[in-house]
C-alpha cells in the first residue's frame, strides 16, 4: 500500500519563511506545509509521493540559495497517528 504522503522537514531561513510558502503555493498539489517547531523555525512538508521528484527539486533551489537547511524525510506522522 502507498502511503498517504511522503513526509520531511527542513529548517527554514527565518526572515524568508514567507517566501518559501508562497513558492510553494504556486506549483498546485506539491505539498501541504506547516510550522513543525516554530522556535527553531522548522516546518514540515506533506508530499503527495507522485510529486516528491518536484518537490525536491524545489528544495535543493532553495538549499542552493540559503533559504532551508537539514532536509530530511521522516516517516510520516499522519501514518503514525501522531499529528494534532
Amino acid at each position: 500500500m502507498q502511503p498517504i504522503s511522503r513526509y520531511f522537514q527542513a529548517t527554514v531561513h527565518r526572515e524568508l519563511s514567507w517566501y518559501v510558502v508562497a513558492v510553494l503555493k504556486s506549483f498546485e498539489h506539491l505539498c501541504f506545509d506547516r510550522t513543525y517547531d516554530a522556535d527553531a523555525s522548522r516546518f514540515e512538508f506533506f508530499v503527495a509521493p507522485d510529486m516528491a521528484e518536484e518537490f525536491l527539486k524545489l528544495m535543493e533551489y532553495f538549499k542552493d540559495e540559503h533559504l532551508i537547511a537539514d532536509l530530511q524525510e521522516l516517516p510520516n506522522r499522519v501514518a503514525l497517528g501522531e499529528l494534532v
